[in-house]
């Protein structure tokens, strides 16, 4: 787990939404939902 994983995790709750998120943060949406299985990987919630 990275500190740009958990800010990818904040952004979600701060915009409400995925698309908002990628674009505060300045990533495409496919770079940011890489982002997002890594998270939910390092967690235990993806296989």
């Amino acid at each position: 787990m990275n500190l740009k994983q958990l800010e990818a995790f904040r952004a979600i709750m701060t915009t409400g939404s995925t698309i908002g998120a990628a674009t505060r943060m300045g990533l495409s949406q496919s770079a940011f939902s890489r982002l997002l299985t890594q998270l939910a990987y390092h967690l235990g919630l993806a296989p």
